[in-house]
C-alpha cells in the first residue's frame, strides 16, 4: 500500500506545483482528487497544492465515494462531496480525476451573465483550443451555497454529464464554472484534468484582458 501511496502522491505532488507556477491557485486555495487502485485519493482541507505533503493525501474506498453524501474521509477536502457526486454520475463515461481551481479571471467573468442556449448559460472561448475543446462554451452554474454544499455537488454532477452526452463518442471530459467560486475540471486522469482546467483558464484570460 505505502508503493501505492508515493506514486499518487508523487502525481499530485507534480500537478499540485503546476497549478501555482500557473497562478491558477492561491495559499491553501483548490483542491484535486483521483481514482486509483481502487480507491479515490483526495488533496486533505487546507492543503498548499503547491507544496503537498506525503500527509495531505487521503483516500477512501471507491464504492463509497459513490455515495456522494459521504465524505469519505473526515480530513479531505471540504470539495469531496462534490467530486463524489460527479464519480457517482460520471465514472462510467471517464471522469476519474477532478482539479478545482480558483481560476480569477474565470471567477471575474462568471459575476456577468452570458448567453444561455436550452437554459444553460456558458462562457463562449474565444481561443482555438478552447474552441477545440469545448465548442459549445464552459457551462456556468449559479447556487446558492457555493463551498461544498449539496446543491453544488448535484448542479456539478449535472454539468458534467450533460457535456458528456454532448461529446459522446470522443471525449472523456468535462469542466465547470460555479459562479462567484471557481473551475471543476475532469478527465481521466489528472494530467488532462489539468489540461482542461488550463484551457478554461487561459481563455477565460484572453476575454477578461479583452474586455479591459
Amino acid at each position: 500500500m505505502r508503493r501505492k501511496q508515493q506514486f499518487v502522491w508523487r502525481e499530485f505532488r507534480r500537478i499540485g506545483k503546476l497549478l501555482s507556477v500557473d497562478g491558477q491557485i492561491a495559499g491553501g486555495s483548490g483542491n484535486m482528487s483521483m481514482c486509483k487502485f481502487g480507491r479515490v485519493w483526495y488533496t486533505k482541507s487546507g492543503a498548499l497544492l503547491g507544496d503537498l505533503k506525503f500527509y495531505d493525501i487521503v483516500s477512501c474506498k471507491l464504492e463509497k465515494a459513490f455515495t456522494f453524501e459521504n465524505v469519505c474521509n473526515k480530513r479531505a477536502t471540504r470539495e469531496s462531496i462534490v467530486h463524489n457526486a460527479v464519480y457517482a454520475h460520471c465514472f462510467g463515461g471517464g471522469i476519474k480525476a477532478i482539479v478545482h481551481t480558483h481560476a480569477s479571471e474565470a471567477v471575474a467573468l462568471s459575476f456577468q451573465r452570458h448567453e444561455a442556449k436550452g437554459g444553460v448559460e456558458r462562457l463562449k472561448l474565444v481561443d482555438a483550443e478552447g474552441v477545440y475543446l469545448f465548442p459549445e462554451g464552459v457551462e456556468i452554474i449559479r447556487v446558492k451555497e457555493k463551498i461544498g454544499s449539496k446543491d453544488l455537488a448535484r448542479a456539478v454532477a449535472r454539468a458534467f454529464e450533460r457535456q458528456l452526452k454532448e461529446y459522446e463518442n470522443y471525449a472523456s471530459f468535462a469542466a465547470v464554472i460555479v459562479a462567484e467560486h471557481g473551475v471543476f475540471a475532469g478527465a481521466k486522469n489528472l494530467e488532462e484534468a489539468y489540461i482542461v482546467a488550463s484551457t478554461v483558464y487561459k481563455s477565460a484570460k484572453l476575454i477578461f484582458n479583452g474586455l479591459k
